[in-house]
């Protein structure tokens, strides 16, 4: 998990309350998030909640707030901005493939080798 804000996002006040901008409940990324900064005994305000990710990436590409989620594939303009906004750490996400029996056809076999072939690419494996 990531802080995702427009690239150059700030906070307009240095006391104010860090806007964030949240998928509806239950999301784990927003709990996550909450922990973090609740944790770490930061501010925040509710800035925008959607129930779609499509509405989180339009509010924070109009630079509106910071957004907890993958930083894998992100939309042009947008990027982590976790440290350099000292903002705490979030917890790392799994990726697992689960099938629900072993027999393995060709269109399931494709997917689970391009599924694992992405993971390869934009994920760091777990220690």
């Amino acid at each position: 998990m990531a802080w995702i804000a427009h690239h150059d996002f700030e906070v307009e006040d240095a006391g104010a309350d860090l806007p964030l901008l949240l998928l509806e409940k239950p999301c784990m990324f927003r709990t996550a998030a909450l922990q973090a900064l609740d944790a770490a005994g930061m501010p925040w305000r509710l800035a925008a909640s959607s129930p779609s990710l499509g509405g989180i990436w339009a509010t924070a590409l109009a630079g509106m707030g910071v957004t907890a989620r993958s930083a894998l594939v992100l939309p042009p303009g947008l990027s982590d901005v976790g440290t350099r906004m000292g903002l705490p750490a979030l917890p790392r996400v799994g990726v697992r493939i689960v099938e629900s029996d072993g027999r393995a056809g060709a269109p399931r076999a494709t997917l689970r080798r391009v599924l694992r072939e992405l993971v390869e690419d934009f994920v760091a494996p777990l220690a």
